[in-house]
């Protein structure tokens, strides 16, 4: 890992560094002088949104009326249909019908053709009234418009009529649905929900206003007009707030901040990295990279980075959440930024540790107690706090299965969406951190044995030398926690793969050509072992989680009702009760028959079987 001479990018640096926090000011004091302006001026901002909601409302209302009633002169003109009404025959009736279904495009949209009387004599669609006698006599305009209730919605519905042919079509699109339903059940395709999502506000029709629709001045109306003048339906909007028009203008501004702040904490970074590119060895450079990389990441996530640049299923909390400290893993793309980090953190370990056990093989130094103690506390520490590593390994794998909806065994799917894609994308990461951080364990418990006995060896007997201490702290680990959270088979492979590391470390030179070297080879060697782990870890957990959820179902089918219970006891107390009644009137009774009484009542209760 090479640092840049700074005189080749340290300008730039800078001058990105003052950009950034130059927009971030600027952008701030754009958002402070909105936030004044819209609080002094509201009453004429307000009344003039409410306005231009109004005449947008009424725009796009005149809109649909236009479109549906081009819809139905198609329909009026065609063949198919005047001829079903001439002549009446199953033939013509038949072909009516089916020219009737071509017209509909769109799904939603329900086709009526009344005669005279206002029968209903074709039709396509969903049902919107049984006749059309009535409100919007086709008679009393050649252009008749209303509105409708029809189940859970309400239709706009717009005919096109003429007194030669004796038939009118009406067209009917869903207004607004009554009732806040899913729409796994009901479809919510509405006028209503295309204008809120155009608006941004809440709509709602109702034929005629009450006091309670405007109490607390929550909504206001807006009539709809027809043209002739008359009251087709009344509007609610929902009146504008301040807090709800200063969050329109704020989700830019906050969106250019995060932007600004990414950019400055990034170029901070880069100009504290370059403070410490002169100072102490290649590997201390490297070790100084890690707080720096870990500032950058909890300074974005504080600032909003990269959350504020999309939405969707990578930063929302309903697909993944974790109660990790800080939010680092409160979604999808924040568990993947933090996975990255984890990687690069052990992969720069390992990266030193390498460098350490290849550079103090040439150093020699005098032997004492103190050294000898601390290279002997490091032979028995680190193998014990590397079972603590493997073990968050473990936890967040849990994580990733109990805390997410993400479904990892689909046999419905032959390729992984993009949800699984990101969560395995994020494993595996984590995987590689956990194969960097068991590499350099292994090299720095092998150099402090080397140090402590003084003594060469074979290096197959060094790397058994090492690994058997890992499974000594294992063991101990497993005393002190058990059940472990993982299967005894991931830990056991990882110190396999950990010391085939060490191995490669140890021979130096003399290792395979394409293991000492990032080639095809040594990341396909890498990207196995990895997935091993991640399959067999994550394997587990799945199994975990189904087998948590049979234990539940199970429990809530075993488990009694309480209204059983509830009716065996008082049916049980009222026979009881009866039969007691009846037999002590027939005799009196001693105390010993009336035990023998009692008995044979509870045995004859429905609580006794």
């Amino acid at each position: 890992m090479r640092f840049l001479p700074a005189a080749k990018w340290i300008r730039p640096v800078w001058w990105g560094l003052c950009v950034s926090i130059g927009s971030v000011a600027l952008l701030f004091t754009a958002q402070l002088l909105w936030h004044q302006r819209i609080e002094s001026g509201w009453s004429e901002f307000k009344s003039a949104r409410q306005q231009n909601l109004a005449d947008l409302l009424r725009s796009r209302f005149n809109e649909t009326i236009a479109e549906q009633r081009k819809l139905a002169e198609r329909i009026h003109i065609d063949l198919d249909v005047r001829r079903a009404f001439e002549d009446r025959t199953p033939v013509a009736l038949k072909a009516a019908f089916e020219r009737l279904e071509s017209f509909r495009a769109d799904q939603n949209v329900s086709l009526d053709v009344v005669d005279s009387l206002g029968n209903i004599v074709l039709w396509s669609g969903r049902s919107v009234r049984n006749t059309f006698s009535g409100g919007g006599v086709p008679g009393d305009s050649e252009e008749p418009v209303f509105v409708s209730q029809a189940g859970l919605h309400r239709f706009l519905s717009v005919g096109e009529a003429s007194q030669g042919r004796g038939y009118t079509v009406f067209v009917s699109s869903p207004l607004e649905t009554n009732y806040p339903l899913s729409n796994r059940f009901v479809s919510q395709q509405s006028f209503v929900d295309a204008f809120q999502r155009e608006a941004g506000v809440l709509l709602r029709f109702e034929s005629e206003i009450s006091s309670k629709d405007t109490a607390g001045e929550t909504t206001f109306p807006v009539p709809i007009y027809s043209k002739q003048e008359k009251v087709l339906t009344v509007a609610l909007i929902s009146t504008p707030t301040i807090a709800s028009e200063q969050a329109k203008v704020d989700r830019w501004l906050d969106f250019g901040i995060a932007v600004g702040e990414a950019v400055g904490l990034l170029c901070i970074s880069l100009l504290a990295a370059g403070m410490f590119a002169s100072r102490g060895s290649l590997g201390h450079r490297r070790l100084y990279l890690i707080p720096i990389f870990w500032s950058v990441r909890i300074g974005w996530k504080y600032a909003g980075f990269p959350s504020t640049l999309g939405g969707g299923f990578l930063f929302d909390p309903a697909v993944h959440s974790s109660p990790f400290p800080l939010g680092l893993a409160s979604s999808l793309g924040e568990l993947a930024v933090s996975a990255v980090c984890v990687c690069f953190t052990f992969v720069v370990l390992l990266q030193s540790s390498h460098q350490w056990y290849s550079e103090s093989k040439f150093t020699t130094r005098p032997r004492n107690w103190h050294s000898d103690g601390f290279q002997l506390g490091i032979a028995l520490l680190i193998p014990l706090v590397f079972q603590w590593v493997v073990r968050a390994y473990g936890a967040s794998m849990r994580s990733f299965v109990f805390d997410s909806t993400i479904r990892y065994l689909d046999p419905m799917s032959l390729l992984p969406g993009a949800q699984i894609a990101v969560m395995h994308f994020s494993i595996l990461m984590l995987t590689l951190a956990l194969i960097a951080a068991g590499g350099a364990a292994f090299i720095v418990v092998a150099r402090a044995c080397e140090l402590l006995l003084k003594t060469g060896g074979s290096r197959l007997g060094r790397v058994a030398l090492v690994t058997a201490i890992f499974l000594v702290g294992y063991g101990v680990y497993l005393i002190i926690d058990w059940p472990p959270q993982l299967p005894l088979s991931v830990p056991l492979f990882l110190f396999g793969v950990s010391a085939l590391v060490l191995m490669v470390v140890d021979a130096g030179e003399l290792a395979p050509r394409f293991l000492r070297q990032f080639s095809v080879g040594a990341v396909a060697c890498l990207l196995a072992a990895a997935f091993c782990i991640a399959v067999f870890a994550l394997d587990a957990k799945t199994h975990e989680k189904e087998r948590e959820r049979v234990q539940i179902l199970a429990e809530e089918l075993l488990r009694p009702a309480d209204t059983w219970l509830s009716f065996v006891v008082s049916e049980s107390i009222r026979s009881a009760t009866s039969r007691a009644s009846d037999q002590l009137t027939m005799d009196e009774a001693d105390s010993v028959s009336s035990v023998d009484l009692a008995f044979s009542l509870w045995a004859q209760t429905l609580m006794s079987k």
